[in-house]
């Protein structure tokens, strides 16, 4: 769990064991797709668990993404859906650009090949996440926390701050009881601390709580972003940083983790990337007036193959592979082999085994293979669709900014590719 291998010890578990798993002694792990959208129905009974407060990025402040009171929750989406989806905000393409160009005169500055020096190597692992935080940080405040033009380094320590803060999140979900611990007057004290350093996690606090502040009181700043959003729609000033800080950090992690699956599985084949190239080519998208402008998100999601390679790259690796657990409603539940469930009951997602159901992708199904989302009918991708839609959760819980996050991926993945060099 805190090594970063639970997906995969639950994979292992779905395999020996079946599609229900018995992973406590309340907790009960599924890899039943039908069953898991119809627990996250919009008019299901279930509920979300005590276990999801482990996501609480302050002790004592809930987001969207942490109440428990379900009306509270879809009331806060409700408020919140037109800035996550950009609706209420300005130039959101024309801001991912400007991000993207940064970051590919970064590579051209520092590391291609040059007659005089040896040409240095780039961590994209940093360099994808750190993009991902300029982009979710402009979007929500209309300010990057750092710029993309040195997106290869993570300069203001919120990297190394994630690195240690979501082993810990991932322990309070696995074990409610210590989320009490989380709350006492003395982990409060340590959270404050934190949020009051100059570095890491504490930066993005005080980085957050800035730059809400300037949008109210008398010469408050009035922006067409997520933040300007969240203000036109009544929330508070507690509110509205408590939810800008998420919206900043929730578009930065999973964003950064979809764009480096990509490059990482298309630049080690060589026929994946030749064949995307002869995509490009034949949508005349490797001209040098292309090569100049970076093309738009409506031409990208229109090509086949590319938009293969993306869905099959969120389907071999999801961009979050957490549990989310839901609780049983009373009178107890049953599951799809009619076991009873008894009240209470938490059931957590099995991501990464659903997104390798071979009844579904095919016998190759561990194997990472964007022909075959072209090679199958339409009634086929559509049930494939449906499957790798369900990283993104589904019903009452799909993620709010999953279209502009699929904005920066595509925007993110093929231009990096589009140059010569």
């Amino acid at each position: 769990m805190v090594g970063g291998e639970m997906h995969l010890e639950f994979y292992k578990a779905y395999k020996e064991h079946g599609s229900a798993v018995r992973i406590g002694p309340n907790r009960i792990l599924v890899s039943d797709a039908h069953y898991l959208r119809k627990i996250w129905g919009v008019k299901s009974p279930y509920r979300r668990a005590c276990t999801q407060t482990g996501m609480k990025l302050e002790p004592k402040r809930d987001t969207v993404l942490t109440y428990l009171d379900e009306e509270k929750h879809l009331q806060m989406r409700a408020t919140l859906a037109a800035a996550y989806n950009g609706k209420d905000c300005s130039h959101v393409e024309k801001k991912v650009d400007s991000h993207i160009n940064a970051l590919i005169e970064l590579i051209r500055r520092k590391y291609l090949p040059s007659s005089s020096q040896t040409p240095a190597s780039m961590d994209f692992g940093i360099a994808s996440t750190i993009l991902a935080l300029d982009i979710a940080t402009d979007l929500t405040f209309s300010h990057p926390i750092q710029d993309s033009a040195e997106c290869d380094q993570d300069l203001t320590g919120y990297l190394a701050g994630m690195l240690q803060g979501l082993p810990v999140m991932q322990t309070l979900m696995a074990f409610p009881k210590l989320i009490r611990l989380s709350t006492s007057s003395g982990a409060s004290k340590l959270v404050e601390s934190t949020k009051n350093s100059s570095t890491g996690l504490g930066r993005m606090f005080g980085f957050a709580r800035d730059r809400t502040r300037e949008r109210y009181g008398e010469n408050k700043i009035v922006s067409n972003d997520i933040l300007g959003s969240m203000v036109r729609r009544g929330l508070s000033l507690d509110e509205a940083e408590a939810e800008g800080l998420l919206a900043a950090m929730a578009g930065a992690d999973p964003v950064g983790t979809a764009i480096r699956v990509n490059i990482l599985y298309t630049t080690t084949n060589s026929r994946i990337y030749n064949r995307l190239m002869t995509e490009f080519a034949a949508h005349g998208l490797l001209t040098p007036a292309s090569l100049t402008n970076l093309v738009s998100y409506d031409t990208l999601r229109k090509l086949p193959y590319l938009s293969a390679v993306i869905k099959e790259s969120f389907r071999i690796h999801p961009p979050y592979v957490g549990l989310l657990e839901k609780a049983v409603p009373e009178g107890g539940d049953f599951l799809p082999d009619n076991r009873f469930l008894p009240a209470g009951t938490l059931i957590g997602s099995n991501i990464w085994a659903i997104q390798r159901d071979a009844t579904v992708f095919g016998p190759d199904a561990e194997s990472f293979r964007p022909d075959r989302w072209l090679e199958c009918g339409s009634e086929q991708r559509g049930s494939m669709e449906k499957m790798v839609e369900l990283c993104f959760s589904s019903g009452r819980y799909t993620c709010l900014g999953k279209e502009v996050a699929a904005m920066e991926i595509y925007k993110a993945v093929a231009e990096v590719r589009f140059s010569p060099e």
